[in-house]
């Protein structure tokens, strides 16, 4: 396994894109995730979201995880959604 610049543990060093803070007003935090092995979907999502919900408890919000396409994810703690809470958004068209 290797260990990102984040500190999340991935079976491939481009399993997580990137993590940053979307704005300084917000201070929210964004993580993306690629998946460039099916296999390994649920750990590369259980390792963002672990992650994710740091920010997010400390923030007291839930957080947000959002499918984009069949490799690529966002994790983030969101006001929209109740503490302690996962809210899974796919917004992958399939036409």
């Amino acid at each position: 396994m290797n260990v990102t610049a984040e500190g999340v543990k991935s079976a491939e060093p481009k399993a997580l894109e990137s993590s940053r803070p979307l704005s300084a007003k917000t201070e929210e935090y964004l993580l993306s995730v690629v998946v460039t092995d099916p296999a390994m979907l649920q750990e590369q999502l259980s390792a963002a979201m672990a992650q994710a919900q740091t920010q997010a408890q400390s923030r007291r919000r839930g957080l947000m995880l959002t499918r984009h396409n069949a490799t690529f994810f966002e994790v983030q703690p969101s006001a929209e959604v109740d503490f302690r809470t996962t809210l899974e958004r796919d917004l992958w068209s399939r036409a």
